[in-house]
């Protein structure tokens, strides 16, 4: 596995496909609208995007009953 330390067989950084896998298999594209409306952080390594382990289980751990997706706002 590319994002473990060495010694460790354990993951701590997830693209945004298998964050989606491990929050219950959401959308890439959810997974995008949450870090884009700050719900999650992530770890930025270049241009690819990253979501720490512990990021993943402090959401998870919470619920969550709004859209995910952003709110369509009508310009006058």
């Amino acid at each position: 596995m590319a994002n473990t330390p060495k010694g460790s067989s354990e993951q701590i950084l997830f693209n945004v496909k298998d964050a989606g896998r491990m929050l219950g298999g959401l959308s890439p594209r959810s997974i995008r609208y949450l870090i884009a409306n700050n719900v999650l952080k992530v770890r930025r390594l270049g241009a690819r995007v990253f979501i720490h382990k512990d990021e993943l289980v402090r959401f998870a751990s919470t619920d969550h009953i709004a859209n995910i997706a952003p709110q369509i706002q009508e310009v006058a």
